[in-house]
This record gives C-alpha cells, structure tokens and sequence, in this order.
C-alpha cells in the first residue's frame, strides 16, 4: 500500500499555463536528482499543483530530498 504524506509532497506551483498543465496531468516517469548527484528513475504523480513522488517508506529518496531539498526533476516523455 503506498502512502500518501507531505513528505512526498515535492513542489508547489502558484501558476501554470494550460498546456504545461495537460503535459504533466499524463502519466509519466522522470529523473530526480539529489545531492551528490544521486539521480534515480522515479514516478510522481502532478496533483493540486505539486509533484507527489510515488514511493514506498524504504526509499531513501526521501531522506535525501529531506536532509538537502536542492533537487532537479527532468520529466521523460513517452507515447502510451
């Protein structure tokens, strides 16, 4: 079962144009970079104007994301 907290609550946006919008309303990996870099493949879910991450409690993602919030996302496009 995964859980949903803030901890996997990643960003907030205060505005987005509707074609940003429609993009990342689809299902879609990305690459998630933390310190050193660690880039990991991960999915994430756009919601209510933030990236959820889409994890189990054992990733370390999260502890990485928390002990240096300094991160980058690129987003992977795909054809489903």
């Amino acid at each position: 079962m995964w859980e949903t907290t803030r901890r996997n609550r990643l960003a907030d946006v205060d505005s987005i144009d509707g074609a940003t919008e429609e993009f990342l309303a689809r299902p879609l990996t990305a690459h998630l970079a933390t310190h050193g870099p660690h880039v990991r493949p991960v999915w994430f879910l756009w919601e209510d104007h933030a990236f959820w991450i889409l994890t189990g409690p054992w990733s370390v993602v999260l502890r990485d994301i928390h002990r240096d919030a300094r991160i980058a996302l690129s987003i992977d496009t795909t054809s489903l």
